[in-house]
């Protein structure tokens, strides 16, 4: 079990992932030693104001504020092999964390449930369709089905949900595609597009227009009646696809998600493009088209995160822009400026996503850039006065992953131990704008399997919580999945529920376990490259 705290999670210490900028190992452990006693001195203060002016399940009204709410994610994992075929699966299960709200958080046990019966049942009918033979069929070989839930925005007003499902069951290419649920964190009701917006017939034409000055024109399958495209899909809210089989839920219509800043719009494969375009989404901003969303849902908490393309409007008002210009494939020099005030920079990669981090009435510039190899790093800028860079850290938001609570954000790092994988954990963004993790390990989120080709010795623990275990020896044959790490030991958990403890030494090549090659106590190793 992967539990990941949300608005949601991932990482690695803070003590062993920052670097440059004049910011040591040391010195980065320094700065959350020397910050963590005002933080709870904030923390403590914040929450008695908090309690004093707010009951649980009750939103303010004070400029246009709610209050976070803090969702709590698991991801699970499915590995079955039926004959020479590999069929994997992943869900996301959602809880949330904070009290007082019973509808939403049932609504949210319900919805993780669904997702993991969804999963199971699409593995289940291709475990059927393959049957028990082996296939001769290359494409049939690894099908997987994997469902990701992301929480765009989840407060004392409204939660809502990205699902991001990818899938493969043969044929010439996986499928992407996007589901969304927008719910009143109050009532538990899911709300409709037209529940949030003042008028839906608008939509398509705005849509249309920033669909097409935000990609190019041959992006779409057909540019002239991109309009009357949106508008179908719009319109196939509540009906029933032409397609659909028994059990069958009505169609949701356009794909959305409410924001601190926005409404957002996404269109998978085939819906207005081809699949080689990929997917597509914008971004309708309040600031731009204040009159779309109604007003009580353009409510928004006093800390935030906001992912944006060249501009965003600061709480005080003015424009932070972001202007990049690329010698190459990967030299990028970017201008950043907030009013009058610029910085130039120059930073390694070959594209760039930005995030405004709204915390503690401060703000900050979050840039994550993806190198070679799809390594990433998050590069971060303080906006007070002449911008300037703070950090640059190894630590990188996952693929799919949208942060929007400073309180509460995921990172991920990489991992070359007994396998290559991810690890993540939850941080929080402190008055510095320095993300600083909350535990002392990061979850692994991997499907490799591992078994024992021999008897090993370590450390077994009965529970994940457990401090301390016993050593043992485990038998050669165990199965073993990952659990956890933090860059010097493994957690691998077996079927019966045990965590051995591995620490391999990384000295040389190939690592060793016990004195030994790990190829040789381990089958199933798995790196990358």
């Amino acid at each position: 079990m992967k539990k990941i705290i949300v608005e949601l999670l991932i990482a690695v210490s803070a003590i062993t992932i920052f670097s440059s900028c004049g910011v040591t190992k040391e010195e980065s452990g320094n700065i959350k030693e020397n910050i963590s006693s005002e933080e709870e001195q904030q923390s403590e203060t914040k929450n008695e104001n908090s309690d004093s002016s707010k009951a649980a399940g009750e939103s303010t009204d004070v400029d246009n504020k709610v209050v976070n709410l803090e969702v709590a994610a698991e991801t699970e994992n499915i590995n079955k092999k039926i004959g020479n075929a590999v069929l994997s699966g992943k869900y996301t299960q959602l809880e949330l964390k904070t009290e007082g709200y019973d509808k939403i958080a049932q609504v949210l046990d319900s919805y993780s449930q669904d997702r993991k019966t969804e999963v199971e049942k699409n593995l289940s009918d291709c475990e059927d369709m393959l049957g028990t033979e082996d296939s001769e069929d290359e494409y049939m070989s690894n099908i997987f089905y994997e469902s990701t839930s992301n929480v765009m925005k989840a407060d004392s007003n409204v939660v809502s949900i990205l699902e991001n499902v990818y899938s493969y069951s043969g044929g010439a290419h996986p499928s992407t595609w996007y589901i969304s649920y927008t719910y009143d964190s109050n009532t538990g009701e899911e709300l409709k597009l037209g529940d949030i917006v003042n008028d839906k017939n608008v939509l398509p034409e705005i849509i249309e227009k920033e669909l097409k000055k935000k990609y190019p024109e041959e992006t779409f399958l057909e540019p002239d009646s991109l309009k009357d495209d949106i508008t179908t899909i719009m319109d196939q809210e509540g009906q029933m696809s032409e397609y659909a089989e028994e059990g069958d839920e009505p169609q949701r219509g356009l794909t959305f998600t409410l924001g601190s800043n926005g409404l957002t719009f996404y269109f998978s494969n085939y819906e207005i493009a081809p699949y080689a375009a990929g997917v597509q989404e914008v971004t309708l901003t309040f600031d731009e088209y204040p009159e779309i969303v109604k007003d009580e849902y353009k409510a928004h908490s006093e800390n935030y995160i906001i992912k944006f393309d060249d501009a965003v409007k600061l709480e005080n008002g003015e424009e932070l822009k972001v202007d990049v210009q690329t010698e190459n494939d990967y030299d990028g020099k970017y201008t950043i400026s907030v009013g009058d005030n610029k910085g130039q920079f120059e930073i390694y990669g070959f594209s760039n996503d930005k995030y405004l981090v709204h915390n503690e009435g401060k703000d900050f510039l979050y840039i994550q850039t993806v190198e070679e190899n799809d390594w990433r790093h998050i590069n971060i800028f303080s906006l007070d006065g002449t911008p300037s860079k703070v950090l640059e850290s190894n630590l990188y938001f996952a693929y799919d992953y949208c942060p929007s609570d400073p309180a509460n954000i995921r990172l991920s790092s990489h991992y070359d131990l007994l396998s290559t994988y991810e690890g993540s954990r939850k941080y929080h963004i402190n008055a510095a704008g320095i993300p600083l993790a909350d535990s002392d390990y990061d979850l692994i989120d991997s499907g490799i399997e591992l078994t024992l080709k021999k008897d090993l010795k370590a450390e077994v623990r009965k529970s994940a919580d457990d401090a301390q275990g016993e050593t043992e020896t485990v038998a050669a044959g165990t199965k073993l999945s990952f659990y956890a790490t933090n860059g010097v030991y493994v957690d691998l958990v077996t079927e019966d529920g045990r965590y051995v403890r591995v620490t391999p030494s990384t000295e040389s090549y190939p690592h060793t376990v016990n004195g030994e090659n790990e190829e040789d106590i381990f089958d199933g190793i798995v790196y990358a490259g």
